[in-house]
């Protein structure tokens, strides 16, 4: 008797659950939205790996002084996705602004702060910026 009253109950419950879920077509809706955003993420993301990776030859190392960071854009392989608004520092070039969306490693965290010194490479002449995550993790 008790596994048959458990089983009405689960479905009382289910059916309390469905009603005040909004609509299907909805849900669906910001499913598909959340989708969207997260694909573009990941496709930035996997655009800033391949600069990373040709900055790495051709680029100049920089550093960037943090000034906000922002989260709350997701997690690829268990890091965070973090937005990140720096001053760009080059020798031989003037300061500039730039923000730029990093999976940072949880052991380099603590060093993604306002005011920080973060290592970059970039190309001052197009701009192009990326973290160098390789000298972060290195600490």
């Amino acid at each position: 008797m008790g596994v048959f009253k458990d089983l009405r109950r689960t479905t009382q419950l289910a059916r309390e659950i469905e009603r005040a879920a909004p609509p299907l077509d909805q849900r669906l809706a910001a499913a598909t939205t959340s989708l969207r955003e997260a694909q573009g993420t990941l496709a930035q993301l996997s655009q800033q790996a391949t600069a990373e990776v040709e900055l790495r030859s051709t680029g100049v190392r920089a550093t960037g002084t943090c000034t906000a960071v922002r989260s709350g854009f997701g997690e690829i392989n268990g890091c965070p996705v973090l937005e990140i608004d720096l001053v760009v520092l080059v020798e031989g070039c003037p300061p500039r602004p730039a923000t730029l969306r990093a999976a940072v490693q949880l052991h380099s965290l603590h060093r993604v702060t306002p005011g920080a010194a973060l290592p970059l490479l970039t190309e001052p002449d197009s701009g192009r910026t990326v973290l160098d995550s390789a000298a972060l993790s290195a600490g």
